[in-house]
């Protein structure tokens, strides 16, 4: 089955829809409505096993489009890797929607929707210490979109930390690298899929698989791993996690013939398995690397318009 990479490329010149509210389920996840082309909607199919399998492919594509964006952003000018923090937490957006009562979620593909970093800190205090670096003066003035004329007073005013910081706050007031940008939305977009393969499935291997994600892209942010070499190793670290859960419910399944739940999560998870397979890296690289790869912030004609610019 050929599967349809998800690229930041299929984003260009999205229709206009008018603005919908957005809402706020009880955990505080913000939903966002597929219809307002911050994230491509996934392809529907009308056969189980493929949606699955697509699924669990876009979760490697997914993968390999935040490795790309963190990749080599802890490396310093002079080429040494700062001592950057990365956590994967639980998913605190989702782009989509599942119908109720019909037994269904919306499934994030991307088990790292959550990428959390401490380089924004390390970027105050390393301009507090040493000034503007051409790595970190290109960031800002191309990601966080800080003039030049407040980059040069920046520069000049380095050693007070607290303009330092007032001044890195207003234009870039998110705590890590991937919030407020466009990429995101892409990471939290969802497919709508059994509740049962959500809960399960889905769940055991992202409290999993989380840990070693985070290592990877800490990694990859440091350079010391290309974002093709960490999602080699992401896709083995998947494989080799519902091989183990396949071969447990194979017993499961054996020893309790009439287990109905066993038999339907040992489906589930055969075509996770059936996903998780290498993925076309350079056509999603080449769009994406036009796009997304800058992190280019959400501006504020796009939250009123839902427009990409």
């Amino acid at each position: 089955m050929s599967l349809p990479p998800v690229s930041a490329g299929n984003l260009n010149n999205p229709p206009y829809n008018p603005p919908e509210k957005k809402k706020k389920e009880k955990k505080g996840r913000e939903i966002v409505a597929y219809s307002k082309n911050l994230a491509p909607s996934v392809k529907k199919v009308d056969d189980l096993a493929d949606e699955i399998i697509q699924h669990s492919n876009v979760r490697i594509q997914l993968f390999f489009l935040t490795a790309i964006a963190l990749f080599g952003r802890a490396v310093r000018t002079k080429g040494s890797p700062s001592e950057v923090i990365v956590e994967v937490k639980g998913a605190n957006r989702q782009v989509g929607q599942a119908k109720r009562k019909s037994g269904n979620h919306a499934a994030h593909s991307n088990a790292s929707a959550n990428v959390v970093d401490n380089w924004k800190d390390l970027c105050i205090k390393q301009i507090v210490n040493e000034g503007l670096t051409p790595k970190k003066e290109q960031f800002l003035s191309k990601a966080k979109k800080i003039p030049l004329k407040i980059l040069k007073e920046l520069q000049a005013k380095h050693n007070d930390q607290q303009f330092v910081m007032n001044t890195i706050n207003s234009y870039w007031p998110e705590n890590s690298l991937l919030e407020g940008t466009r990429l995101i939305y892409i990471l939290n977009s969802t497919t709508q899929l059994p509740a049962a393969l959500n809960l399960v499935c889905d769940r055991k291997l992202e409290m999993k698989i989380r840990p070693k994600m985070a290592e990877l892209f800490r990694k990859v942010m440091r350079g010391e791993l290309s974002p093709r070499e960490a999602t080699k190793l992401y896709v083995q670290e998947i494989r080799s996690h519902f091989t183990v859960c396949i071969k447990e419910l194979t017993e499961k399944t054996i020893e309790s013939p009439h287990d109905e739940k066993a038999k339907k999560q040992l489906f589930y998870h055969t075509k996770e398995l059936e996903g998780s397979q290498e993925i076309s890296y350079g056509l999603i690289s080449r769009d994406y690397d036009k796009k997304g790869s800058d992190l280019q912030p959400i501006i504020d004609v796009e939250k009123t318009f839902d427009l990409f610019l």
